[in-house]
């Protein structure tokens, strides 16, 4: 497959399924986001595993991601 066809279609997906990911699935994920070449070699990226839901509502309270 070409990058382009690829590109075209990728898409962004907003609901999620109350299942977890596979722990070997989650590992490929983060391993592939960390070493993606980023402009200058600066790697501006965070992580961050949330596993429980209500982690997900107390990490995103938090003032870093309030948005005013």
């Amino acid at each position: 497959m070409e990058f382009i066809e690829l590109a075209k279609k990728r898409y962004s997906s907003r609901s999620y399924l109350p299942k977890t990911v596979d722990e070997g699935k989650l590992l490929k994920v983060l391993e592939a986001g960390r070493v993606a070449p980023s402009a200058v070699n600066i790697q501006p990226c965070h992580f961050i595993v949330i596993k429980d839901i209500p982690d997900t509502n107390r990490f995103f309270l938090t003032p870093r991601y309030i948005k005013l």
